[in-house]
């Protein structure tokens, strides 16, 4: 008897400091754009989903093949994610300081979430796209004019 009413103390203790909260459950994000296309025999993928928070704010995560890890044979693929939360008008922002690096020589970054994205024009063709983390980690992966229209749903 006294080790039945332990076990039912132990059992209400235990249930009253649970860590495990209640299931919930998200609806599927809205893919906005999609890249795909092989880098010397290697596949990239490049995704832009967001997720509405209420009538004027959305969710975004932008997901990429970091190139960093895509020539090093050691290492494995290494796919990134970049999220953030913006109203239309800091999304379009967004998309138009990406944009003006195909234009521009010069290095620029820009605050997104919580990593500074670096947009870097290595030809007329391409424009590199660095994120640093706050926890010093770089990714990075590249974009044409088109891919990054397409990828931005602008296509």
């Amino acid at each position: 008897m006294r080790h039945s009413a332990l076990a039912l103390l132990l059992t209400f203790s235990l249930i009253g400091n649970a860590q495990i909260g209640k299931i919930k459950t998200y609806e599927k994000p809205t893919e906005l754009g999609r890249v795909e296309r092989y880098i010397d025999d290697l596949y990239a993928l490049y995704t832009l989903s967001y997720r509405e928070l209420d009538s004027n704010i959305k969710s975004y995560i932008l997901t990429f093949t970091n190139e960093q890890t895509l020539y090093d044979k050691n290492k494995t693929l290494d796919t990134r994610a970049l999220r953030f939360t913006a109203t239309q008008e800091e999304f379009d922002y967004f998309y138009s300081f990406l944009e003006q690096g195909f234009k521009q020589v010069d290095n620029r970054s820009l605050e997104v979430g919580q990593d500074l994205v670096k947009t870097i024009k290595i030809s007329s063709r391409y424009l590199y796209i660095y994120v640093d983390s706050k926890n010093g980690e770089s990714a990075s992966f590249r974009v044409s004019k088109r891919e990054l229209a397409k990828l931005f749903g602008k296509e």
